[in-house]
């Protein structure tokens, strides 16, 4: 039986061009990213393609590679690839902002050390989250939920969005009040 190679051997038979070397990924992550996606698209077809997808991208980018821990790299960029195919074949805006460049980025931190419990407390919260934003986009649209996003998540100043949106400040106040009135009914009413 063949040992399996550490992440940094993994990495370093990248770099250096082994053919090999994304056989042994596939042996060793693939069915982790497989399960990573399908909790997201629920399709088995649709997830394999998407590991497929992520693996050869690996490939093509393995000269810009550093990365500590390659499976929970692998594992996240097929959940949040996951995502975002979700949401791209929903048409809507949702977790926009929690897929970008500078997230994966900082998965690829050698200084960042994650829990496995930790990795899940994060997916609920996502989860959590995208319900609470389909919820607000049903009830008050997606200008509101752009609004909603902006100021609570992003952080932008109130001043701010409704500058760059061209609406009032009490526009934007009041919409935010709204939603929050409405998340706080929805709270006391499931406890």
């Amino acid at each position: 039986m063949i040992r399996p190679l550490t992440d940094q051997e993994l990495v370093q038979g990248l770099k250096n061009d082994d053919d090999t070397i994304m056989e042994r990924i596939n042996k060793q992550y693939y069915h982790d990213m497989f399960l990573s996606a399908l909790l997201v698209v629920k399709q088995k077809e649709d997830a394999e393609d998407l590991c497929q997808e992520i693996l050869i991208t690996l490939w093509e980018k393995k000269h810009l590679l550093q990365i500590a821990n390659l499976k929970q790299y692998l594992c996240r960029c097929a959940y949040y690839g996951a995502l975002k195919a979700y949401e791209h074949k929903k048409k809507t805006p949702q977790l926009d902002n929690m897929i970008n460049e500078e997230f994966l980025l900082r998965l690829q931190d050698p200084e960042y050390d994650p829990e496995e419990e930790e990795l899940e407390k994060e997916v609920r919260t996502l989860l959590l989250l995208q319900r609470v934003q389909e919820a607000l986009c049903n009830q008050y649209g997606k200008k509101a939920l752009e609004i909603f996003s902006r100021v609570k998540i992003d952080g932008e100043k109130q001043k701010d969005v409704a500058i760059s949106l061209g609406l009032s400040v009490l526009t934007v106040e009041t919409q935010i009040k709204k939603m929050m009135s409405h998340l706080r009914k929805e709270l006391n009413n499931k406890n």
